[in-house]
């Protein structure tokens, strides 16, 4: 409802203008995604690395090597995943 609203209010804007407004607001969405993510990142690390330093050294260094080889593992499948998607994608369409 609200977007359709928007994009109507973009359209009777004139052309020049609306490139400005458009780049303003794709600056501010990225703006307010780039902190959302550093806050998220921050209390991850809250959560997890400050809470490890007060255990002992051996504790920290296996829950450490585990939190990164799982981030690892996780992201790893992503990449394989989506990347296979795209390739095969690709294929099809020649």
């Amino acid at each position: 409802m609200h977007l359709k609203f928007a994009i109507r209010l973009l359209k009777k804007l004139p052309e020049k203008t609306r490139s400005y407004v458009m780049v303003g607001l794709f600056g501010v969405v990225g703006g307010l995604i780039a902190v959302v993510f550093h806050l998220l990142i921050e209390g991850m690390f809250k959560l997890t690395y400050e809470e490890l330093a007060h255990s002992s050294q051996s504790q920290f260094l296996i829950w450490s090597f585990v939190m990164i080889m799982t981030t690892s593992l996780i992201v790893g499948y992503h990449l394989v995943y989506y990347h296979a998607k795209i390739i095969t994608q690709k294929v099809m369409t020649y």
